[in-house]
């Protein structure tokens, strides 16, 4: 690390301290950048990606059921049925009374003052008395196919009642699901509008992939779900999770919910504690599936947004079944009817025409994930400890590494272990051999080293000797010049003229 480098080898105590200083307040910001980058990755955020498309859509399954689970005139004087007469008798006189009290006080009606509770325990009461019936009876006193929709389109043509799919609804009695795909081929639109539907109105498809944990709470699935042949649901998670509470609570199932298949459902007998899981509706003590099931979203569904428009029908200009079902067609040779405009006012009071279609084929898709990943996390501790420290994953490769080895020092010593080598183990180890020859290469380049060493002396103190018998000859030389420069030497003019001056005196 640079700065502890600076700190080490600092060369008075004033750069040293100045050093300590910006040394560990570098350190700390760094700290907390890691401190800040650890608590966003564990918070694990998640962003929502939103895209637009447009494609061939796989048609919806549609369910139609009748709000009359049992036709009234098989069932009102039929023994089979006397649970459900009995409730009958009793909402009738019910509401003869105006919601008041009932003689008898039958399923403890009489204990409820408002008229929604009544209504309540009383359908509660049907659901539990129709849960003792067998398939077979309900589908005796249910209201048949051909019963209650009369004619049927998919894509502006006619279907037959092969596409639906017959079940037994505990609240509706006999219901009718349309494209289940249980034949293998699930009926798909190119085309938007009401000619190319099941004749409501489906405007935008919404497409919706979660994050799965840590990044998101969604659920692929459960343990405690008893819609084990369906797709995972929010929806069936809180059905589960209150089916289990009235399993805990009555010792047996709610007919409204799947079960398991080792408890069974509840009865008329059971009433009172079927209905106190409801809890009351006006003392905020009601069973809250969101606090209290710990439920989550599915990772991956499908919503529809619909809008529902109602118009009058049928128009005045429009004869209903004119070729399709002649009993029930207004037309001349109808025997149901006097006449068209009889059989028009018939249909306008108890007749319905269901149009379902896709006004577009365009869909969002909002997908969920990780908007701060494993990766990014890394490179932005990565950038702050370069940015801050100096270091790299290979400094702290070293740092683990050093400090493996001081904890393997201080845990168990320095280890010498004496090994005596043998000449069988010089003769046939191959490691021995390579190090004795490296060895002897060695040697062999010493004794060439000190060789050339011994005369590169020789030609040095030659070279030397040489050089001051070249000093010693000039030096004689030198001195021979200057005798023989001494006595061949005559006086100059000065010296002449000092002389005669001298002898004139």
């Amino acid at each position: 690390m640079p700065g502890l480098i600076q700190l080490i080898n600092a060369l008075n105590a004033y750069v040293r301290i100045a050093w300590a200083v910006i040394w560990f307040a570098l350190w700390g910001v760094f700290l907390y950048e890691f401190y800040l980058i650890v608590d966003k990755f564990l918070g694990y955020p998640a962003s929502v990606t939103i895209s637009l498309g447009y494609k061939t859509r796989a048609f919806p399954m549609v369910t139609i059921c009748n709000q009359n689970p049992l036709r009234y005139p098989i069932v009102q004087n039929n023994s089979t049925y006397a649970e459900v007469n009995e409730i009958v008798k009793t909402y009738k006189e019910l509401a003869q009374n105006g919601y008041g009290n009932v003689s008898g006080n039958p399923y403890n009606v009489n204990d409820y003052p408002d008229r929604f509770t009544k209504q309540t325990i009383l359908q509660q009461a049907q659901v539990l008395a129709m849960s003792q019936i067998t398939d077979d009876q309900k589908a005796y006193a249910g209201y048949k196919l051909e019963n209650f929709i009369l004619a049927y389109y998919y894509n502006n043509a006619v279907v037959n009642s092969t596409f639906f799919k017959e079940f037994i609804d505990p609240t509706y009695g006999l219901c009718y699901q349309f494209n289940t795909n249980d034949t293998g081929t699930t009926l798909f639109t190119d085309r938007a509008g009401s000619y190319f539907g099941l004749r409501a109105l489906v405007l935008v498809n919404t497409e919706v992939q979660r994050a799965k944990k840590p990044y998101g709470d969604c659920e692929d699935n459960v343990t405690l779900n008893y819609y084990t042949g369906l797709n995972y649901t929010l929806t069936y998670c809180f059905r589960s999770c209150i089916q289990q509470k009235n399993i805990e609570a009555c010792g047996c199932a709610n007919p409204v919910y799947y079960k398991p298949d080792n408890v069974s459902y509840c009865t008329v007998d059971d009433l009172d504690c079927v209905f106190a899981q409801k809890t009351s509706q006006t003392d905020g003590s009601n069973f809250s599936v969101v606090a209290s099931c710990g439920c989550n979203p599915a990772c991956s569904d499908t919503d529809f947004d619909v809008i529902l428009s109602v118009g009058k029908s049928p128009a005045s200009s429009y004869s209903p079944l004119a070729n399709l079902n002649p009993s029930y067609s207004c037309s001349v040779n109808s025997t149901l009817f006097a006449n068209e405009a009889a059989c028009i006012t018939w249909f306008k009071t108890n007749s319905a025409i269901i149009n379902i279609w896709y006004d577009g084929l365009d869909y969002t898709l909002q997908s969920e994930g990780s908007s701060y990943s494993l990766s990014t996390a890394s490179n932005d501790l990565g950038g702050q400890a370069g940015l801050w420290v100096g270091i790299s994953l290979v400094s702290v490769i070293e740092g683990i590494v050093f400090l493996i080895f001081v904890s393997l020092y201080f845990c168990f010593g320095r280890r010498h272990t004496d090994v005596e080598i043998t000449d069988g183990i010089r003769t046939t180890d191959s490691r021995y051999n390579i190090m004795k020859g490296f060895k002897e290469e060695l040697d062999t380049q010493d004794l060439m080293d000190d060789e050339i060493a011994i005369r590169y002396r020789a030609f040095k103190m030659r070279d030397e000797i040489k050089r001051m018998e070249r000093i010693q000859a000039g030096e004689r030389l030198n001195a021979l010049a200057v005798a023989k420069a001494k006595q061949q030497k005559q006086p100059t003019i000065m010296e002449k003229l000092l002389d005669s001056a001298t002898e004139t005196k």
